[in-house]
């Protein structure tokens, strides 16, 4: 799939507003395999959270912060160069954010779910 051909959309609302989302193969929501990319604003963070699959995440462009625990602590995190890759195993305690704007490619086993270790860090519930 040439880059310009991928149809970028809101994210679900389980992630904080501002992030997009382009799926290139499979479905994140049903069982099976997928592929996404997800477009995130300079600044922006995911709180401390888990998935119940794994997943596997490679930086596409810009830095990328990682780290693991029940906090999102930015000086307990890695920054991820373009071209980074870092495997999160399912029920793994971890929370991310993109330093510059970044393009981060997700792909792991369906259906693709997301558990915030705070209950007051999910967006649906705000």
């Amino acid at each position: 799939m040439a880059p310009g051909a991928m149809m970028w959309g809101d994210a679900p609302p389980v992630l904080p507003p501002g992030a997009k989302i382009a799926v290139l193969s499979g479905n994140p929501m049903a069982e099976g395999l997928f592929v996404l990319r997800l477009k995130f604003p300079a600044g922006y963070e995911v709180p401390a959270h888990f998935h119940s699959g794994a997943e596997l995440i490679t930086v596409v462009s810009g830095n990328f912060g990682v780290g693991h625990g029940d906090k999102l602590d930015r000086v307990m995190g890695t920054i991820l160069p373009v071209g980074g890759f870092v495997e999160m195993p399912a029920g793994h305690h971890h929370f991310a954010w993109a330093e510059t704007e970044t393009v981060v490619q997700i792909h792991g086993p369906g259906p693709f779910d997301i558990t915030y270790i705070d209950p007051a860090d999910n967006p649906v519930t705000q």
